[in-house]
């Protein structure tokens, strides 16, 4: 009887050892490794991992959960991955490509905190957070246990995006160089060099200003702006007339995005019907590339012309304008008078009256033609001006 006690305890402990050998051979096959979030995250930038290791056939489902802690060991945040299959390693998981780790499964345990990242757009409140990444599997006939670890610290920075002052959203501009404008996000420390990223693309028919900002070309773009302005360049690409373009801009902390402004969209090329006064600031109306721009409205009898010239004149370069009756298409004038042009920026004041170019009331084109050969224009009208 003796003999057989000693025997059963034997095998008792054998499989113990077995046992326990297994379930620490199964814990050391796998590793999980997480990736440092941005400097503002939100909760689905933290599902960001690769596990590797050697595969245990085994294994019939696994799952990965996240705890998410402040800087005083406060448990804020519970999230579990839906339970998934592994077929082959390493594994990487982004995300945009959870796939059968989704939907998670996430509760917030501290009252508030799910309001407060709502109030800042999903993004984490400022303050640093420790994340502890566990893997977890269950073989065929078992229960879940853990296979795997991780953890890491993240912090977030207190910034606020940038908001989009002009352009405005849905306007219709004349401008072939808007000036854009938005308000500055607030610097998180001394420390941080803060930067503005700018994008802008157009927008086809039936696209949302999202859609396009997320996945067309740009039309033109612009990294490291250190102020919260930026003026169209000259030699960025024409914007086309009666087209749509959305436009957007990123706070840049330390080479990272940490904010991004809302997305406005404006078109270019005004109606019509639309009286152009003048230039931002100037008493000088800018000549555009579209012939079916806006109209601009004589306060007098005299032209104020702001033209810029792209390409570098040879010599005492000349500027070549002519000046056409709307209704008739009648040719007015043909660079009466002598006018010089330079590389850059021109002004001009011509007059409607006198020196071969005396035009009555009516609706005009004025025409200037580059030194390459392109044209640039601006309607204007002439109404209850008499010339003396």
């Amino acid at each position: 009887m003796k003999k057989m006690k000693n025997r059963a305890l034997k095998l008792m402990v054998t499989i113990f050892l077995v046992l326990g050998l297994n379930q620490s051979t199964l814990k050391a096959q796998y590793s999980i490794a997480a990736f440092t979030p941005p400097i503002a995250f939100t909760h689905l930038d933290l599902w960001h991992f690769t596990i590797v290791g050697a595969l245990d056939t085994n294994i019939a489902e696994y799952y990965v959960s996240v705890r998410i802690f402040d800087d005083e060991n406060t448990l804020l945040v519970k999230s579990n991955s839906s339970y998934f299959q592994i077929s082959s390693l390493p594994l990487f998981v982004t995300p945009a490509s959870l796939g059968s780790l989704s939907p998670l499964s996430t509760v917030y345990t501290v009252d508030g905190f799910y309001a407060n990242i709502v109030s800042t757009g999903g993004i984490f409140p400022a303050g640093t957070y420790t994340i502890d990444y566990t893997l977890y599997g269950r073989p065929t006939d078992g229960e879940f246990s853990e296979l795997a670890t991780y953890g890491l610290e993240a912090a977030v920075e207190s910034l606020f995006p940038p908001i989009l002052i002009s352009v405005e959203d849905n306007d219709t501009i004349c401008e072939t160089n808007p000036v854009f404008t938005w308000t500055p996000a607030i610097e998180p420390s001394a420390n941080a060099v803060l930067t503005y990223n700018f994008k802008m693309v157009e927008v086809q028919p039936l696209q949302s200003t999202y859609q396009a900002i997320i996945s067309n070309p740009f039309h033109y773009s612009q990294q490291d702006i250190p102020i919260t302005m930026l003026t169209y360049p000259v030699y960025a690409a024409v914007l086309i007339l009666d087209h749509q373009y959305a436009w957007q801009v990123d706070a840049v902390i330390n080479n990272q995005v940490a904010a991004s402004s809302e997305i406005w969209s404006f078109v270019y090329g005004c109606p019509a019907d639309t009286i152009i006064d003048s230039i931002p600031g100037l008493p000088y109306v800018k000549l555009r590339s579209e012939n079916g721009g806006g109209v601009a409205k004589l306060a007098n009898k005299f032209l104020y012309i702001n033209y810029l010239e792209r390409y570098s004149p040879q010599g005492n370069a000349q500027l070549n304008y002519k000046i056409y009756n709307t209704t008739t298409n009648e040719l007015m004038s043909n660079h009466n008078t002598v006018l010089d042009v330079i590389e850059g920026e021109n002004y001009y004041i011509i007059s409607t009256c006198g020196d071969g170019l005396d035009l009555p009331n009516g609706s005009y084109m004025f025409q200037v033609t580059d030194v390459k050969g392109n044209r640039w224009y601006m309607r204007f009208t002439k109404e209850e001006i008499e010339c003396n």
